[in-house]
């Protein structure tokens, strides 16, 4: 009887990053990075799922919002302009 049953699980994550300002100049502007322009950004991911023997149906949605802007000589963005995300995402799985 106990493979019959529905079964729900919830989940969910979120972070945060943030660029901290350096120390220093640094001593040559030639440097290698992702996102020069990026301040901060947020993510909120939760998600449910129901299961009933071998099908699997799952729902997420997600929304970042991101922080860009002008970076200074120490490389911290200024002024910076919120962007943000939000998207949906449904899935229906069947395992063997």
């Amino acid at each position: 009887m106990d493979r019959c049953r529905l079964k729900r699980e919830r989940s969910g994550f979120w972070g945060i990053c943030r660029v901290f300002p350096q120390p220093r100049r640094p001593a040559s502007p030639d440097f290698f990075g992702r996102g020069h322009n990026l301040g901060y950004s947020l993510r909120i991911s939760p998600r449910v799922e129901w299961r009933l023997r071998h099908i699997a149906l799952m729902f997420e949605t997600e929304y970042t919002l991101t922080g860009y802007g002008q970076p200074d000589e120490m490389y911290r963005p200024d002024n910076t302009l919120d962007v943000s995300n939000i998207r949906f995402q449904a899935a229906l799985m069947y395992h063997l």
